[in-house]
């Protein structure tokens, strides 16, 4: 593909067989697009890319031409690079039906609910989410939950080629923000719901809640699917709500929660039952998000159905072990929100005691710890506090945190070192006990001054439990 292709500043006909945002990552005939980014500023980097072979920079500032390659200026290089990869790979989305979820919790559940729905019609589905993207047989981590532009159309592409044809990806409100999702339009976008996260970022519940609403409102989505219980707004496309408390399109009834999950979904006035064995209401939710995503889509009601039963779990997300002395209960839940939702989940097995792991991440939104703190130290009966993630802050510092949010009134344990604090915790359970080991779900590492180790919660459980045995 010729420069002159991918931008209309130039008549150039020279090859490019590459696009980077890191200069590190140029090879010979790539174009380099020179980010302002919030650690480090891409423009500091464009000789060594140009040395490396970058025929083309693309940046926002006005650049003297005496690196001999062509120099694109653009108002909006974010965005000019997600046009642009979308160009190189030949507009893959624009072949695909293509979901967006976005929302603070449930939009691995709520994709991956989506993508056995359609797999059980008969359909062919990729997920670009949390766990990675995925389809066929085909597992490739891209690091974020809403990959860079460049990496995400790549993606795309051979999700193409290998005869995939819905796409389900998760929008992260970073990734919007930063418009890595700029020129893609979804048949859907959902919205999950709002509550507090990631407001180091955002500063405030207004700006955050602002960037999901604005997304769905976009010409980004076609048709909205929107939590008539979580979200007061009114969006001006064709939408579907859904919900249990609020009047809704899609809305659940006779909701009974055991070992599986059973109620009557009433969809635009279609009625059918839905059998689950994802346990706790937020699945609820996930499931009439989905079954309200499957519906726009034209998937009959006996294929949502079957397909909801054919999901029996998700990976890292309530994921549910039965011990000799109780149940051991994983979950991704790293939020305000999504901890007490997992906690009242918790309790629905009536356990003798309630033990609660978790901890915080570090560098990341540090209002949040003490709201959760009060939340575990509520709905627990023992608390161990731990690391995850802390990335360059000191551990005891974010435990220091949490506890501000606590009253002091339960037994709480503090140990900073993850697996020794779930084998603490495994050996204080007796009899009929439940621990919940939040925050992490299916991350396969831990993050420390820059360097990630590998980690596993379910590994650490099954070594801890295997050791007692």
């Amino acid at each position: 593909m010729y420069l002159s292709d991918l931008f209309s500043q130039t008549n150039s006909k020279t090859e490019v067989v590459k696009l980077c945002i890191d200069s590190n990552d140029v090879i010979k005939n790539s174009v380099f697009f020179a980010i302002d980014g919030y650690t480090r500023n891409g423009n500091d980097y464009i000789q060594d890319a140009v040395i490396k072979g970058a025929v083309a920079v693309v940046t926002e500032r006005d650049i003297n031409n005496d690196y001999g390659v062509t120099i694109i200026k653009v108002k909006d290089v974010r965005e000019t690079m997600a046009l642009t990869a979308a160009k190189f790979y030949n507009n893959p989305a624009d072949k695909l039906k293509i979901v967006f979820i976005t929302g603070t919790n449930g939009k691995t559940s709520t994709a991956f609910l989506i993508k056995s729905i359609l797999e059980h019609a008969g359909r062919k589905v990729g997920i670009i989410g949390t766990l990675g993207a995925r389809w066929n047989d085909k597992i490739i981590d891209t690091g974020y939950t809403t990959p860079d532009p460049i990496v995400l159309h790549g993606i795309l592409s051979r999700m193409l080629d290998d005869g995939m044809e819905y796409v389900i990806i998760e929008a992260s409100a970073h990734a919007v923000y930063l418009k890595k999702l700029a020129g893609i339009r979804a048949t859907v976008g959902i919205l999950t719901n709002i509550t507090q996260d990631h407001l180091d970022f955002f500063k405030t519940m207004e700006n955050y809640a602002k960037v999901k609403i604005d997304f769905i409102n976009s010409n980004a989505c076609y048709y909205s699917v929107i939590n008539a219980d979580n979200i007061k707004y009114e969006f001006k496309k064709p939408s579907l709500t859904y919900g249990i408390k609020n009047p809704a399109d899609v809305f659940a009834l006779d909701v009974e929660e055991g070992h599986e999950s059973n109620f009557v979904i009433n969809s635009a006035d279609e009625i059918y039952t839905i059998n689950t064995r994802l346990k706790g209401i937020f699945n609820v939710y996930n499931i009439l998000a989905a079954a309200a995503c499957a519906h726009i889509l034209g998937i009959k009601k006996d294929d949502i159905a079957e397909g909801v039963w054919a999901l029996d779990s998700i990976d890292g997300r309530y994921n549910v072990t039965d011990t000799a002395k109780g149940k051991i209960i994983i979950d991704f839940a790293h939020t305000p929100d999504g901890l007490d939702n997992l906690l009242k989940a918790a309790r629905e097995f009536k356990p003798h005691k309630l033990i609660c792991v978790f901890g915080c991440g570090g560098n990341r939104d540090a209002l949040k710890r003490p709201v959760m703190g009060r939340i575990a130290e509520k709905l627990s009966d023992v608390l161990v506090l731990t690391s995850d993630n802390p990335r360059y802050e000191n551990p005891q510092d974010i435990i220091s945190d949490i506890k501000r949010g606590m009253r002091g009134d339960k037994a709480c344990f503090e140990i900073v070192d993850r697996k020794a604090a779930i084998k603490y915790a495994i050996g204080l359970m007796v009899n009929d006990d439940v621990l919940v080991i939040a925050g992490k779900g299916a991350e396969n590492y831990i993050e420390t001054n820059g360097v990630k180790s590998e980690y596993s919660d379910k590994n650490a459980v099954y070594e801890i439990l295997g050791a007692d045995n």
